[in-house]
């Protein structure tokens, strides 16, 4: 099978690296070998620590590249730009392509795919969502037999690094993002980690294959962690939770619900454990029940597993063309559904800082409580009016709050979050 490669960065080396490594092993499961034939990269000059594969092309021109014969393209270059048109000539090309660039599915994926069916290319995507956890397979051929009623995972390793950093340290954000910066786990800019975009590009994608529907990533209501200090985690955790950027989809009848944003999360739920650059996802079928996994969600090596995984089933799939689709995308389709925001019934989180303890919360209380807001936990810690909610929308509760009396609050300084609870614990 001749490869070509897009980007030889750590990823792209790392790519070459396990196809060296199990290069016998890689020969045997597809019943002939693997070579890397060519190799495109911004800067041929640059110094790579490793070598590229010996009788490989490498060059700068894309002329050049294309002027080369592959069965199979791996594109290893960073999101967005360039790269998001070199995919689409592959495609035209009618070479088979594995990706992780995720913004390229979550912007373009309708015209991608149906680029993709027409000149009758399998496009693989296992690398766009989550590293080393194999969640792209699981949700479109593992659990094909269910209808997923539930989803919730954690897709951002960068943003789940900097939470538990802030919350085993007690460390703010900026002492915690550099962290994962010198660990190699975020790029230099984290903009996109740290406001969730990086996440609601990828539950993009996740919707429209378990729900084959279409997916506007704009139409995601995305709340980042960029706000968060590390006392948000800290009461969290005098609260028995702990926070964590939940990217989450449930069916409703209203539609489907799809949110991204920091929750609080109760210690004795298994998201909860999920530390550092792992990522996690939750999910609930029908057929199969209540359904966990976990991996590594950041680096070179669980980036370049995924893209192997997926060069190794296309490979062994593209002698069979046949008829009907050929992807797990959804052609042709229309849009997702999705539930009107706020309208959702979710339990809250609420820190309001107290100016005058003496004039006392009671009639702030009461105001809640006419507005049937009632409380299931609430505290007075570090001078800070802590409550958790009981199950409640979120529009009914800002109502509550923008008409409250102050009571010796500043409520205009207040934060907001969810308490993730699956939808089943309601």
């Amino acid at each position: 099978m001749r490869i070509g490669l897009i980007g030889y960065g750590r990823v792209g080396q790392a790519v070459a690296g396990l196809f060296e490594r199990h290069r016998d092993e890689y020969a045997r499961r597809l019943g002939e070998a693997c070579e890397i034939v060519s190799v495109l990269c911004r800067d041929t000059l640059k110094q790579r620590e490793r070598a590229v594969p010996e009788g490989a092309a490498y060059t700068d021109e894309e002329r050049e590249f294309f002027d080369c014969a592959h069965d199979l393209v791996i594109d290893c270059a960073p999101s967005g730009g360039r790269a998001e048109d070199l995919v689409v000539r592959c495609v035209e090309r009618g070479w088979d392509v594995a990706t992780g660039n995720q913004t390229l599915l979550a912007r373009r994926g309708d015209e991608l795919f149906a680029l993709a069916e027409e000149k009758r290319v399998r496009i693989g995507f296992e690398g766009v969502l989550a590293g080393g956890m194999p969640l792209t397979g699981a949700l479109a051929y593992g659990m094909g037999a269910n209808r997923i009623d539930e989803f919730a995972a954690l897709l951002s390793a960068t943003c789940n690094a900097v939470l538990t950093k802030m919350e085993r340290d007690d460390v703010g954000m900026s002492e915690a993002l550099a962290a994962a910066r010198s660990a190699g786990i975020t790029e230099p800019d984290a903009k996109c980690d740290l406001s969730g975009l990086d996440s609601a590009e990828k539950l993009a994608v996740v919707a429209s294959v378990l729900y084959q529907r279409p997916v506007d990533v704009d139409s995601i209501r995305t709340t980042g962690i960029d706000r968060l200090t590390e006392e948000d985690q800290r009461l969290a955790l005098e609260l028995g939770h702990t926070i964590r950027l939940v990217a989450r989809a449930q069916r409703t009848a209203q539609g489907v619900y799809l949110r991204v944003a920091p929750m609080l999360v109760e210690r004795h739920e298994p998201i909860a454990s999920v530390m550092g650059s792992r990522c996690a996802a939750f999910l609930v079928g029908d057929a199969c029940g209540r359904v966990m996994m976990t991996g590594e969600g950041a680096g070179a090596m669980p980036a370049a597993s995924a893209l192997v995984s997926d060069a190794l089933r296309l490979g062994g799939l593209r002698a069979h063309r046949g008829e009907g689709r050929l992807n797990a995308w959804p052609v042709g389709e229309a849009p997702l559904e999705i539930a009107p925001a706020g309208e959702t019934i979710k339990r809250f989180y609420v820190r309001i800082p107290i100016t005058n303890h003496d004039q006392g919360v009671r009639p702030f209380l009461d105001h809640l409580r006419a507005h049937e807001i009632e409380m299931r936990t609430l505290h007075e810690l570090a001078g800070m009016l802590v409550l958790i909610t009981e199950p409640t929308s979120r529009q009914r509760l800002d109502a509550a709050l923008d008409e409250a009396p102050p009571a010796g609050l500043e409520l205009k300084k207040r934060v907001t979050l969810r308490v993730y609870t699956p939808e089943w614990a309601l």
